[in-house]
């Protein structure tokens, strides 16, 4: 599906045409075109290719997807990679969606599989921005801010996750929350392969328009610095959770191990009386005259018991003030 929209500055409407339309307005320098493709036909991606002249490679790495954030200058456009992530805190699942960009002097190209609720948002906002909307780069950066954005609700759900397992970690350790930092660990990872690489095709986008490469003295280089920054915050969070989530490993080791400790010390308990009520049963033998049943004394077996019950309390009571149990 295609949807086009036109922004023309002298009248400040923002108006949905025709794709047909698309290929005569291309040389008017007066107006911005977003032409926005969901979950493109092949037919779809050769009126792309045909109507904007497209270099071959950004055309396939279009229709193959599954690329790495990057930015790539041609001649007269900038291909940009982006992704938009979906971060699921119950299952801990992590969703993302490329959205392919051809960013030019008077046109916004957004490519993407899925249909990407950030590309209503940004809709909404450059329909109700009053910033300097006569500049194609303030689109895009509607678009990167957005994306960027999105980051921060899915690692402030890790961060409330993480909070979590670190309060029951040291009273209830499980292997289930093992398996949930590791889930977590690789999430935190998969957020960083994308975060990382944008980071340094915004710092190339922002050296380039410093000079003035594409859009000569940008009016959006500030917006740009910020989203910058942002990207920054997010590899910062990004690094300290999975700090973080090291230490909750170590912490489960160190859990399991003092559990060990203090259940090795109850069976050493056990292990102690039941051998001591081994030995005096042992040393005076069941069948030895006077102790047993059918002796001639009555009370052999009565004294029997009560020693065995005084050594035991004694010896609870000194395992007690050891603090072993």
């Amino acid at each position: 599906m295609i949807l086009v929209q036109r922004y023309t500055p002298s009248t400040g409407k923002i108006e949905q045409i025709d794709p047909e339309h698309v290929g005569p307005l291309l040389p008017q320098e007066d107006l911005v075109l977003w032409v926005d493709l969901q979950h493109p036909t092949d037919d779809e991606l050769h009126w792309l290719s045909d109507t904007f002249h497209f270099h071959p490679l950004a055309m396939e790495d279009v229709r193959k997807q599954r690329q790495r954030s990057k930015l790539e200058w041609y001649e007269g456009y900038y291909f940009i990679v982006l992704h938009a992530i979906k971060f699921h805190k119950r299952s801990g699942r992590l969703d993302s969606d490329e959205i392919d960009t051809f960013l030019g002097k008077n046109y916004l190209v957004t490519v993407h599989r899925n249909s990407a609720p950030i590309i209503a948002q940004v809709r909404q906002r450059w329909n109700e921005s009053a910033c300097p909307r006569e500049e194609t780069s303030f689109l895009f950066y509607l678009l990167l801010d957005a994306v960027v954005d999105d980051y921060f609700p899915a690692l402030d759900d890790i961060g409330d996750i993480i909070d979590t397992i670190d309060t029951t970690i040291s009273t209830k350790p499980d292997p289930a929350m093992l398996n949930r930092i590791f889930s977590l660990r690789h999430t935190l990872l998969s957020i960083r392969k994308i975060v990382t690489p944008l980071r340094d095709a915004l710092n190339e986008l922002i050296r380039s328009e410093e000079s003035g490469h594409l859009f000569p003295l940008t009016k959006t280089t500030a917006y740009f610095n910020d989203v910058f920054d942002h990207a920054l915050r997010v590899i910062d969070f990004v690094d300290t959770y999975r700090d973080m989530l090291s230490s909750s490993v170590e912490a489960y080791q160190s859990s399991l191990s003092n559990r060990l400790n203090e259940n090795m010390q109850r069976l050493t308990v056990v292990a102690t009386i039941l051998a001591t009520n081994a030995a005096i049963t042992g040393f005076f033998g069941v069948n030895l005259r006077g102790m047993g049943v059918g002796s001639e004394w009555p009370y052999g077996a009565q004294i029997l018991f009560l020693t065995i019950i005084v050594v035991t309390l004694f010896e609870l009571w000194i395992f007690r003030r050891k603090g072993w149990f």
